[in-house]
């Protein structure tokens, strides 16, 4: 038996000092009690035996007394003692609470993002509104609460037929609750280990989104990131394969600590949304696009169906960043696969069964709640039916259009079709293609000989003559079946609920060419100018917009568009060719100065010097445009010669395998 030996101390309370205190231990084998608890300290389990006996005593670092209480026994001395004891202890309680860092951001404009290519050209131009994000850090816990309230994302291309590719599904119930697009909450833990990141939770909550894709857009983007660029693979899961293994290769080439950093997430959960994807293919896409689809190995087809995203929740995982990446993937992998069905019956060519169902199960589903609603029955009804005949009918025109075996009338009948944003649009388009394959089809026994013989010779006389005699039943027949469809295609688009119409584009497209050769800062000006100067050379890509200038504002007003090739001038905006005030050949302009008229009111102008043809070499003929002042007159000229310096030094560049064409520009 020990016994534990202390000063005397007076017992007032009745009790026996701690300092006096003693107990039997027991040395026998298996005499004492063990506790055994297993705990989780973050991503670590952790085993904790404790003795029983011995719980609630702590040792002293600083001595060797055994603290068997830190209680204050009643007396001056125990008191002393006790205050002595926490003060050795240090409890928890007496510990000062550590500072807490507040940071919210609100950025109510949002923040744009422009892709631009190595052409250059922009490609996309993503738009974030209504940010908010707010941050709280103290000493235990880390907290972020993020939302975007609207995402839109721009196809930036021109002449595309869908110009917006993500937007946000507008919910046609209730209009009055504006929910943020997408919101994030996660909170981290505090953790001493350099090697692992504690989160407690991450709670991601989505909203219904909108995705149209063009086939053109999507190889471009492809082309973009550098997939299906390199040598021809037997598939396209092929090259998808060896591109991540070269993204695993250079992983796996980083330092250690880099590779063996964990993340330990407690609860992870992504809510359900529903993704309407529509997707839309191209007639003809440019060599390179058709090389990259080729080496993918894998073909489009047109479909428009709403893709169901379940929820996805893990608990307790233990992983690298790459690990829940992989982990996000594959849950919204099996569930687009689970749908194939679903986007089987949504594929134009069987004229989108699925989305006649949901159409008429909407306008039911209204007609039978506590508020009946006829019209909207009406409605989708309608709309289901012409949007099913307007495929069926648009499917036979295509294959009849690629029967014809014309190049030029399946390019013409393709742009005629590809830019319809309106109901208007779309029966214009049906009308004007009715046109041209009844043309097409009374001169398609002239023309197509006749085209056959001047590119292969005088033996493909009898191909033209067959050719001509296809192109003479499939032309008109075709139009006819484009007529259909653009009419119900009308139709469809002005019973169109809400919810399915699309918002307009936030901005025009940039125009990435400058007379400094350089990428400039976005401008709505120079946006403007380059839809015109489109608009007015029929989407000719090659003429490059140097400047869009205003001359002259009021009564006289005069716009100047200056571009690698001609200087436009118009009056009103925008711009059609045949109410142009000039068109002038940089090859015919000798030169441009500003200059004054000398009377009591001085009036600037710029005055062109071209070159008279009709005349001998080296006469002159001035034409005078009046500008508001001084100032932009100098600016106009400046702007002038230096499109025709440009022009000039165009013609004598030597070009060699890879140069782009558009070097200067």
């Amino acid at each position: 038996m020990d016994v534990v030996l202390g000063s005397m101390a007076t017992m007032d309370s009745g009790r026996i000092p701690s300092e006096q205190r003693f107990e039997k231990l027991k040395h026998s084998r298996g005499s004492g009690v063990l506790s055994v608890e297993v705990l989780a300290a973050g991503p670590t389990r952790l085993l904790r035996i404790t003795d029983e006996n011995e719980r609630y005593v702590s040792t002293n670092p600083r001595d060797d007394w055994i603290v068997q209480d830190c209680g204050v026994v009643g007396s001056s001395r125990s008191a002393e003692c006790a205050s002595v004891s926490h003060r050795h202890v240090q409890c928890d309680e007496e510990e000062e609470p550590g500072m807490q860092l507040d940071i919210s951001l609100v950025l109510e404009q949002g923040i744009g993002i422009s892709l631009i290519n190595s052409v250059p050209e922009e490609l996309l131009f993503t738009s974030l509104t209504g940010i908010r994000i707010e941050f709280v850090r103290n000493a235990d816990r880390q907290c972020l609460n993020a939302a975007i309230q609207n995402i839109q994302v721009d196809n930036q291309l021109p002449m595309s037929s869908m110009p917006v590719m993500m937007y946000p599904t507008v919910l046609s119930g209730d209009k009055s609750v504006s929910h943020p697009v997408l919101s994030l909450y996660a909170e981290r833990l505090a953790h001493n280990s350099p090697l692992v990141i504690v989160i407690k939770e991450i709670k991601i909550t989505p909203q219904k989104m909108t995705l149209l894709l063009e086939e053109k857009f999507l190889f471009k983007l492809l082309q973009w990131a550098g997939i299906g660029t390199g040598q021809p693979q037997a598939g396209g899961e092929d090259q998808i394969t060896n591109m991540l293994t070269t993204r695993y290769m250079s992983l796996s080439s980083r330092p250690h600590s880099e590779l063996s950093k964990q993340i330990y997430v407690e609860h992870l959960s992504v809510s359900d949304t529903e993704l309407r994807i529509s997707v839309r293919t191209a007639s003809q896409l440019p060599t390179a696009l058709g090389r990259i689809k080729s080496r993918l190995g894998f073909p489009l087809v047109k479909f428009e169906a709403p893709i169901n995203l379940d929820a996805l929740t893990v608990n307790h995982m233990l992983g690298t960043s790459s690990m829940y990446m992989d982990t996000l993937v594959k849950h919204y992998t099996t569930c687009i696969k689970n749908q194939a069905l679903t986007i089987l019956g949504s594929v134009d060519f069987l004229g989108n069964p699925v989305g006649l169902f949901n159409d008429m199960a909407s306008g039911v589903t209204g007609l039978i709640t506590t508020s009946p609603d006829v019209v909207g029955l009406v409605r989708d009804v309608a709309h289901g039916v012409t949007d099913t005949t307007s495929k069926l009918t648009g499917t036979m025109s295509h294959v009849l259009g690629q029967a014809t075996l014309d190049s030029s009338f399946q390019e013409e009948r393709a742009q005629l079709l590809e830019n319809c944003h309106t109901s208007g649009d779309h029966f214009k388009a049906g009308l004007m293609s009715l046109t041209s394959g009844v043309f097409g089809g009374f001169t398609s026994i002239f023309t197509q000989p006749y085209k056959e013989v001047r590119e292969y010779g005088i033996g493909a006389i009898f191909s033209g003559i067959g050719k001509g005699l296809v192109g003479t039943v499939t032309k008109p027949v075709a139009g006819l079946f484009d007529l259909a469809s653009g009419t119900t295609a009308a139709i469809r688009e002005s019973t169109s609920r809400v919810s399915r119409q699309q918002p307009p584009p936030l901005r025009h497209r940039r125009c990435c060419s400058s007379p400094s050769g350089s990428l400039t800062c976005y401008s709505t000006t120079l946006a403007m100018g380059q839809e015109y100067l489109f608009r007015l050379t029929d989407g000719n890509l090659d003429e490059k917009l140097v400047s869009y200038e205003v001359l002259n504002q009021g009564q006289d007003s005069m716009k100047a568009i200056i571009s690698s090739q001609f200087i436009y001038m118009f009056k009103d905006s925008p711009p059609d060719p045949s109410s142009l005030q000039g068109k002038l050949n940089l090859d015919d302009l000798m030169e441009c100065r500003a200059a004054q008229s000398k009377t009591t009111i001085p009036n600037s102008y710029i005055v062109l010097s071209l070159v008279e043809r009709q005349c001998e070499e080296g006469t002159y003929k001035a034409l005078k445009y009046k500008c508001s002042d001084e100032k932009t007159s100098k600016k106009i000229a400046q702007l002038v010669n230096h499109a025709k310096n440009l022009h000039e030094e165009e013609k004598y560049i030597v070009r060699t395998h890879g140069l782009n064409k558009d070097t200067i520009w």
